[in-house]
């Protein structure tokens, strides 16, 4: 398969995703360009030519789910989000369902393993960050976060309030 016909399969998998808005479609290319390079790096192949070698293989789903492990892997060497990690891999497993090969998808997503989310502990500013904050922010900015200091006011509330709300007796 050459390289036209190959972007030409993932612009088809890509309009049969329902998705319209620029964004996704952009995403998803990028995410392609992802897989191309990966196969590249590790394979010595592109992603067409594993493709064909994948529909001679007898026991498909041992590796499909070697393939998108070593897909995980490679991300995760790279540095990607375990987020990002996470939509790059599904969408390589989805495009490789789609092109026909039989393997059990739910199967293939139990047996991967992904890194974890790191969850950031929330934490109270302290008067030392807070007035660090306000030395250099914007001067229209530091009313806003003066209230919502004072008030205990999420950015939402703040810009929800209108002149009727403020009381001045």
């Amino acid at each position: 398969m050459s390289f036209i016909s190959q972007a030409r399969t993932m612009d088809r998998f890509i309009e049969l995703r329902g998705k319209s808005s620029e964004a996704y479609r952009s995403s998803l290319k990028c995410q392609f360009i992802s897989i191309e390079k990966f196969c590249l790096e590790r394979y010595e192949k592109s992603l067409s030519e594993i493709l064909e070698d994948l529909k001679v293989v007898k026991d498909i789903q041992t590796i499909a789910e070697d393939l998108i492990q070593d897909y995980i892997n490679w991300n995760e060497e790279k540095g990607n989000g375990a987020k990002s990690v996470r939509s790059y891999s599904s969408t390589f497993a989805n495009f490789l369902k789609w092109r026909r090969l039989g393997f059990d998808i739910f199967e293939l997503k139990k047996n991967v393993v992904m890194k974890k989310d790191i969850e950031n502990e929330a934490y109270p500013l302290t008067l030392k960050e807070i007035k660090s904050l306000l030395d250099f922010c914007k001067e229209k900015d530091k009313t806003k976060y003066l209230i919502m200091l004072s008030g205990g006011l999420r950015i939402r509330e703040v810009l929800g309030i209108r002149k009727r709300d403020i009381e001045t007796d």
